[in-house]
């Protein structure tokens, strides 16, 4: 029967395993690698949510699995303790992360086109990171401007900008006779992106932490009851002492003495076997 516990322990960590390496490689291709985030207000890598999603995909990257399948091969009660702990912390605090994002979220796409406008008016043509991501945005979707081409009309005068040490140029988005908005399609790729992260962050990987937790509980908990009967099992029998310390014994010498033990822990052996 430890066979088929220590099998589901297995079974949970691998299939867990797999969906957070998928978790992980989804979003660094459509998030973490894409230029557009740089676009966005509120998606810096190093805001706390985000710190706490590195430490969560690291630990069940191989250390939650770590401790389960120990605790599972060695039949050792605390790591299976602090294996279904770790499944229920982070379960607690996938929970409380989506919570805040489901605010956050409103917040960052309510104010992107303000702060879209006000980046185009002071940055396009003065950060070059700022100039060369906007452009390859109004490349790529075939846009202009936040709200269309008349973003850039707006004080054409003060939006003259030097490009090199001998012209000026107004900033004129390309292909600005028939576009789309760009805040539009900005907004639709966060939106996008969005959805298959909590598809995946918590239609799947939440989802299963969720199915384990039940699973393991009664897996973990069966695997402690048979670790304590074979710890039973394994410590010496204490009715030969107390037989002879609380009754009373004929035994006076350590040959009848041998004589009446040989039966008993001849008896211990073969249960044991």
């Amino acid at each position: 029967l430890c066979v088929i516990n220590r099998l589901w322990i297995y079974t949970c960590n691998a299939v867990l395993l797999v969906s957070v390496l998928g978790f992980a490689v989804v979003a660094g291709r459509i998030v973490v690698a894409d230029s557009r985030r740089y676009l966005v207000p509120g998606l810096s890598l190093y805001q706390p949510s985000f710190l706490y999603a590195y430490l969560a995909l690291a630990t069940q990257s191989g250390l939650l699995q770590l401790v389960g399948c120990l605790g599972a091969l060695r039949l050792n009660e605390r790591l299976l303790n602090v294996y279904w702990l770790l499944l229920l912390v982070l379960l607690f605090g996938d929970a409380i992360v989506g919570i805040v994002w489901v605010f956050r979220f409103d917040k960052i796409c309510a104010d992107l086109r303000p702060t879209l406008k006000q980046r185009l008016a002071a940055e396009y043509g003065v950060d070059t990171d700022f100039t060369t991501l906007w452009n390859a945005l109004q490349r790529d979707y075939k846009c202009c401007g936040v709200e269309g081409v008349q973003d850039f009309d707006e004080e054409a005068d003060t939006n003259r900008v030097p490009t090199d040490t001998t012209t000026t140029t107004h900033r004129l988005p390309p292909s600005s006779d028939t576009c789309a908005v760009c805040e539009g399609r900005l907004l639709f790729w966060l939106r996008q992106s969005a959805d298959v992260l909590f598809v995946l962050g918590y239609c799947v990987i939440a989802f299963l932490k969720l199915c384990f937790l039940g699973i393991l509980r009664y897996e973990i908990r069966e695997m402690i009851q048979k670790i304590k009967v074979l710890q039973g099992e394994m410590r010496p029998p204490q009715l030969l002492l107390t037989d002879f310390e609380t009754g009373a014994s004929p035994i006076t010498s350590p040959a009848t003495t041998t004589q009446h033990l040989e039966p008993l822990l001849l008896n211990h052996h073969e249960n044991n076997n």
